[in-house]
């Protein structure tokens, strides 16, 4: 299920084509999502509380964009659990560890 209520996002994207014809890009990005419930009853007792997400990225195309690099990070306003739990017949072992939510990371794109 994992669904929230409601989810609002907002960002903002600006690009400069350089000289070379190459491109700069920058994309940054706020989503809050509400409570989150995990079964279809949307019972309050096994929901988790709301939470933002901020993301960045800065890219550099290359002339004729068919390569474009970028660096990139993601940081959410508080801790989530990963690692939720393992099926065992039909009873469900929970379990997770609370790790901060974010990272960061790169990423080439090849276009052909």
């Amino acid at each position: 299920m994992k669904a929230p209520e409601w989810t609002v996002t907002t960002s903002v994207d600006l690009s400069h084509e350089l000289a070379d014809a190459s491109e700069a890009a920058f994309r940054l990005d706020y989503t809050v999502y509400s409570r989150i419930f995990h079964d279809v009853a949307n019972s309050p007792i096994i929901a988790d509380d709301g939470y933002g997400l901020l993301n960045a990225r800065l890219s550099y195309a290359l002339p004729g964009k068919r390569v474009i690099l970028s660096v990139f990070r993601h940081q959410a306003d508080q801790h989530l659990v990963c690692g939720i739990g393992q099926r065992v017949g039909r009873i469900r072992a929970g379990g997770g560890k609370l790790r901060p939510a974010g990272g960061m990371g790169v990423s080439a794109d090849f276009r052909f």
